[in-house]
């Protein structure tokens, strides 16, 4: 130790080493820096091995190493692959089956920063956590802050996914700007130098598959994750989360910009858990508080989303009125949205709305709610809670206990589609559990000088998705605080606090039905705004325009609400975009008028009234104006005055006319998107765990206590950190599309053109209506009853043509329809009449099928065209012809026919087939000719043939008919005619008795009186017979019956009687050719056998009876049986009769080869 240049050599004088080489990183004695003295810091110094066991330190040059572990070649290309490195084994302790490390910082990074020692800052701290979160503490896992007696008054968790570096360093560097800030409160009594050891930062990687390969390179730079050392099972116990702890004294900026001490960065404490599968943002919170928060007992947790970049001092602000304020137990900042350099986002109208959106949600909403001491939700993007507060009461109730009732990893089952959807706003949920909290007195607070800046969706498609599950979370988890209002009551809440939440529930509440009937508010806002313009005095254009516009408006917004109803039940947001924005273009053009018809309306009405005799005051007296004027100006007004009182107007300028033209897309789509995907209850992220890279495992060895494991070899820790180093440096490619695999894609192709169809579908019909029924404006179809008299007269002579038209298709049908094998059958077998009838109509059909149907076809057009002329005839013409026409072909020629030629059809072509014999002749000149041009080109018309499936089939469906005139197959019947269509194609292997379930006897057996006893007792006529050292290796068979003759005190062996041939054959054979072998009576048994004639390769035994028994379908048991089911010795009961219904043992799944019983009543033996 002394020559080791890893520690000045004063540090490695103090240490011991421990009787098991432990892990440590070693560098080469060339490091310059190693023998500085390090910056005076006033610190607890990280305690040594020797102390803490199950932390393992190693000091020889070869520092500890990874194996090259095999990945998975299937692994998605996000997924960050193990590096390939040489790698040696080495001895650690692995007390009570944890394996924690402690693992040198690579030197370059070391060389980048001042602080170099103690241990807190030259070593990474790595856990490999084989529990469940919420027994982290209970297993007796630690942290390093508990190791140092360090109290925790921040703790932050940044909660991830697959985002990249740059969200990443977004919050990271925000959150040690912070910390800096922190520092430099000399005055305060909490606060001042060395007070970032109060403070943890918690980065919690939802599922090592999803993270993002760049933000592992990122934590490498800055020293809190090294790649190599991490393991995937701990003796055969998966590991659930990768645990690296470190005091990182650098920090990246959004642009990758390295910042240290001389940038005011001061030491960070990090922890960053790394979850091995990917379970929601909720379990992430769940590890944070269930696991992390216990150790840590912080005062404050803030919850951040990575991404959000906390401003200047917001972290302070943020925790300054729980400190103030001992009832606060959660607050929030301004979330604001991030806008980019110059608000150059905002010229992007979906941002800008989202930002005046987020501006009023904080002018407005927050700070009522702050008062009245309830905020329905403490954004997970920039929140705090007081962790006392969150903290479930003796007998586990508590907020923490429902707000993770929606984390299903950890067995929870939500009870019905109500908690699944309410569970997506779980926040929610903890603020009402929070506030609510029986015998406590929590409120809840908003803090306007506290912010987070976070980014909005871009696209449509990721706007709707985010949306659908807001809104579908926020609604039921409305519906679940105002159910339990009692709650309120419960609580130890002064008098006057209960009636102020009781009053904002009630103002929930009414903002809850406001919501629900918003979609029929707004569109008879629109109806009626827009048909004012129609009717009033004064219109902006002529009326007749005004109405036509009004009109042609309220069918393309039905239309666009049923194209948004389809759209959303059957579509991907990701698949319809295209259709999402031309939507969306259309409302806002409809607000434009909407809103153009309201001035309107107010200025003809302020005109009006200003232009008579009397005072100002009575505009107020006009109803319609006076509600319009006054709706209005409230709003803007609030709007504005909140924004200068709160110094923030600006946003009235950027951002309102893009929200207010996309109030209607807001109030439709986004509305309808989610009421119509309730049954959608997840994140939009997928739990697939199969293709994680393996990361190799540790064993204990016979003392349980010390294990080999594979880690890096030390000259590859620089290399890997400034391979992360150059990574970070080269500028990631332009992101491209995001891939969607063939499978989605067509699904969406599919799902896009069945939406197109039945929009065009009900947008054709719609237009039909609308010509016939609202055209009178245009003056250029005529009148209304010019248009409707055409339209009915077309109507009812297309009925009147297709009524014959299918009543000769009728008659078709009583002759055409009977197959020529079916007329066989009844010939042969069916009832006199039956047998009359057949024959009949076989003769017709024989002179030529094409022939009768070409006459019919003919005396169909015939009548077609001659019916309508006959009655406007008789009739003189006129509406008269077509209606009665109508009426007596729909009764006379279709109802009435049809329902009895499609019962009785065989009857009816019997009986008229002299009349179409004679048609046929009639029309021979055109008919015979055209069906000869038939037979020629589609050959002449046979009976059907059935396969063998199509009479399964039949026979099926004989047995299902109840007629009482029909003679149906029993079940019996249909199973043994089913069973022996299938013999041929059934393998014997289907039905043999396994090799393991068949008795056999060996060739040494001697056949002493307990021998025969067990035979007799078996209870089989044939038992093979096999070689004693092979057991699969059989000579033959022993017929039972021999042994009448035999005295079993003669001991003979087995092998001196006579035994009789055992045929063998292949798992393959059919069970009818093995039927066929049987009746030839050579055997009646026989071995199945993968090498048939071979000395191995025995499966099992096939029997007579077992292929009868599949013949039948039933259980055969004679009188020597003892067992019905060998396999799981089921005997026969002899005490009463046994029908073979009671001992029914064999079933087939329809359409597979598994048997559901496989188990047979006589294994190797008749």
């Amino acid at each position: 130790m002394e020559g080791s240049p890893y520690y000045p050599p004063q540090l490695h004088r103090q240490q011991q080493m421990p009787p098991v080489i432990p892990s440590h990183y070693m560098m080469s004695s060339s490091s310059p820096h190693l023998l500085m003295s390090p910056p005076p810091l006033n610190h607890n110094s990280f305690p040594s091995s020797s102390s803490h066991s199950s932390q393992n330190y190693i000091y020889p040059p070869s520092f500890y190493q990874h194996a090259q572990q095999p990945f998975s070649p299937h692994a998605p290309h996000q997924i960050r692959q193990v590096r390939r490195y040489k790698t040696i084994k080495r001895l650690v302790q692995i007390p009570q089956g944890k394996l924690v490390l402690n693992c040198p910082v690579p030197i370059q990074y070391l060389e980048r920063v001042p602080l170099r020692d103690p241990k807190e800052f030259n070593m990474m701290r790595y856990t490999a956590i084989t529990c469940d979160a919420n027994e982290f503490h209970q297993k007796n896992y630690t942290l390093r802050q508990e190791i140092m007696n360090r109290e925790t008054e921040i703790a932050i968790c940044i909660t991830m996914y697959n985002e990249d570096e740059i969200l990443l360093s977004r919050t990271l560097h925000g959150i040690m700007k912070n910390l800096t800030q922190l520092t430099k409160r000399y005055r305060s009594p909490i606060w001042g130098e060395h007070t970032w050891q109060k403070v943890v930062i918690c980065i919690i990687a939802d599922g090592r598959e999803k993270i993002h390969p760049r933000v592992l390179d990122m934590l490498s730079v800055l020293g809190v994750y090294q790649e190599g050392i991490a393991k995937s099972t701990i003796n055969e116990k998966p590991v659930h989360a990768h645990l690296y702890e470190y005091t990182s004294q650098l920090s990246l900026t959004p642009d990758l910009t390295y910042k240290g001490a001389i940038n005011d960065i001061v030491p960070a404490q990090i922890i960053f858990c790394l979850k091995e599968k990917n379970q929601r943002k909720i379990n992430s919170h769940r590890w944070f508080f269930q696991a992390i928060c216990p150790v840590l007992q912080p005062n404050v947790c803030i919850l951040m989303d990575v991404g959000t970049r906390p401003g200047p001092h917001s972290i302070y602000k943020l925790w300054l009125p729980f400190e103030k304020h001992r009832d606060i137990g959660g607050a929030c900042g301004e979330v604001r949205a991030m806008t980019g350099k110059g608000g150059i986002y905002l010229l992007n109208p979906l941002v800008a709305a989202q930002n005046f959106e987020y501006k009023i949600s904080n002018i407005l909403d927050k700070p009522l709610e702050s008062v009245l001491g309830y905020i329905q939700v403490l954004p997970g993007a920039f929140s705090a809670y007081r962790y006392l507060a969150i903290q479930n009461d003796m007998t586990g109730e508590g907020p923490l206990k429902k707000y993770f009732l929606g984390d299903t990893s950890s067995g929870n089952v939500s009870e019905g589609i109500f908690e699944a959807n309410m569970y997506l706003a779980e926040d929610r949920i903890l603020c009402y559990e929070l506030v609510a909290k029986a015998q406590s007195q929590w409120r809840l607070h908003y803090v306007s000088g506290a912010y987070g800046e976070t980014d909005v969706p871009f696209s449509i498609a990721e706007f709707i998705s985010q949306r659908r599950r807001w809104l579908n979370g926020s609604f039921f988890a409305g519906v679940y605080s105002l159910v339990h209002w009692g709650k309120i009551l419960e609580t130890n809440h002064t008098a006057g606090r209960k009636f102020l939440l009781i009053i904002e529930l009630i103002y929930l509440c009414i903002n809850w039905l406001f919501s629900w009937f918003a979609l029929g508010n707004f569109f008879l806002s629109f109806y009626i705004l827009t048909g004012s313009l129609a009717v009033m005095e004064q219109p902006p254009f002529s009326s007749e325009i005004a109405d036509i516009v009004h009109t042609v408006l309220t069918y393309i917004y039905a239309v666009l609400i049923i194209c948004l109803f389809l759209i959303s039940m059957g579509n991907r947001p990701q698949g319809s975009q295209g259709s999402y924005g031309l939507i969306m273009i259309f409302f806002s053009l409809l607000m434009i008028y909407v809103i153009f018809s309201s001035v309107w309306i107010v200025y003809i009405g302020i005109s009006t009234e200003l232009s008579k005799p009397q005072d100002v005051s009575s505009l107020l007296s006009n109803g319609p104006f006076r509600d319009i004027i006054i709706s209005m100006a409230s709003t803007f007004g609030v709007f504005v005055l909140s924004g200068i009182i709160f110094f923030d107007p600006w946003h009235m300028l950027t951002s309102f006319i893009q929200y207010f033209l996309l109030t209607p897309a807001y109030i439709n789509i986004l509305n309808t998107y989610a009421f119509c995907n309730t049954h959608d209850v997840s994140w939009g992220t997928k739990d697939i765990f199969e293709n994680i890279p393996y990361l190799g495992h540790v064993e204990t060895k016979a003392d349980e206590t010390t294990a080999e494991i594979v880690l890096p070899e030390q000259k590859d820790v620089g290399y890997l950190y400034e391979e992360s180093f150059k990574n970070l440096q080269k500028k990631e490619s332009k992101k491209s599309k995001k891939f969607v695999d063939p499978k989605t894609r067509q699904e969406d192709y599919y799902r896009n053109f069945r939406t197109r169809l039945v929009v065009c579908w009900i947008f054709t019909n719609l237009i039909l209506v609308i010509v016939i029924c609202t055209m009178n404006n245009l003056g250029r179809l005529g009148s209304f009853d010019d248009r409707t008299n055409s339209y009915m007269s077309f109507i009812l002579w297309s009925v009147t043509g297709l009524s014959v038209f299918r009543f000769i298709g009728c008659l078709t049908i009583g002759l055409m329809g009977l197959d020529q094998t079916n007329l066989h059958v009844l010939i042969e077998s069916g009832s006199p009449s039956e047998k009359e009838n057949a024959k009949k109509v076989l003769a017709l059909l024989e002179r030529g099928k094409h022939w009768v149907l070409v006459t019919l076809l003919l005396s169909n057009v015939i009548v077609n065209e001659t019916l309508p002329i006959l009655l406007d005839g008789v009739l003189g013409g006129g509406w008269q012809a077509v209606v009665i026409s109508t009426a007596l072909i729909v009764i006379f020629g279709e109802v009435i026919p049809q329902s009895i030629c499609v019962r009785h059809g065989l009857a009816i072509g019997a009986k008229t087939a002299w009349a179409v014999l004679i048609l046929m002749y009639i029309m021979y000149p055109i008919a015979y000719p055209t069906a000869l041009l038939l037979d020629f080109f589609l050959g002449e018309s046979h009976g059907t043939v059935y396969k063998k499936a199509g009479l399964k089939s039949l026979v099926s469906l004989h047995q299902a008919v109840h007629a009482s005139d029909v003679d149906a197959l029993t079940s019996d019947e249909v199973t043994i005619i089913g069973a022996v269509l299938d013999l041929k194609s059934k393998p014997v292997s289907f039905i043999m008795t396994p090799m393991n379930d068949v008795f056999t006897l060996s060739t040494e057996d001697i056949l002493n009186e307990e021998l025969v006893d067990k035979i007799l007792t078996a209870g089989y006529s044939r038992i093979p017979v096999h070689t004693p050292e092979d057991k699969e290796n059989f000579i033959g068979m022993l017929l039972t019956k021999r042994l009448i003759t035999y005295d079993p005190e003669d001991a003979l062996p087995m092998k001196q009687l006579p035994l009789s041939t055992l045929p063998e054959t292949g798992p393959d054979t059919s069970c009818l050719d093995i039927l066929n072998f049987f009746q030839e009576g050579k055997s009646h048994m026989a071995i199945v056998s993968s090498d048939p004639g071979g000395s191995s390769g025995a499966l099992g035994v096939i029997t007579l009876e077992d292929v009868i028994e599949e013949l039948i379908g039933e259980e055969i048991i004679d009188e020597t049986d003892v067992y019905v089911d060998v396999r799981n010795k089921i005997r026969v009961v002899r005490r009463q009769m046994i029908s073979k219904r009671n001992t029914h043992l064999t079933a087939r799944k329809k359409g597979t080869t598994n048997k559901i019983f496989p188990e047979k009543p006589s294994y190797g033996a008749i």
